[in-house]
């Protein structure tokens, strides 16, 4: 993540599930980005890969299906 985002607006990591990623990857990298940056509570994350109990903020993991089963997340776009 580049920063590239802004208050109110949501990341979509997809890939990461047990298949697509392979393994299912800790998404803490990405919650502890945020949260080092104070967005935390500005910016959403949403993914297919899953998270430990150290995530802030706004945060929906194991989302199922997963993009690489064709699931609704790989279906999503900027907009």
């Amino acid at each position: 993540m580049k920063g590239e985002f802004k208050s109110g607006e949501v990341i979509v990591i997809r890939y990461e599930g047990p298949k697509g990623g392979p393994g299912m990857r800790e998404m803490l990298a990405a919650t502890s980005l945020l949260s080092g940056m104070s967005m935390d509570k500005e910016v959403a994350l949403i993914t297919d890969g899953r998270f430990s109990g150290g995530t802030r903020g706004a945060a929906i993991g194991h989302v199922s299906p997963e993009a690489a089963e064709k699931g609704p997340i790989a279906a999503l776009r900027d907009g």
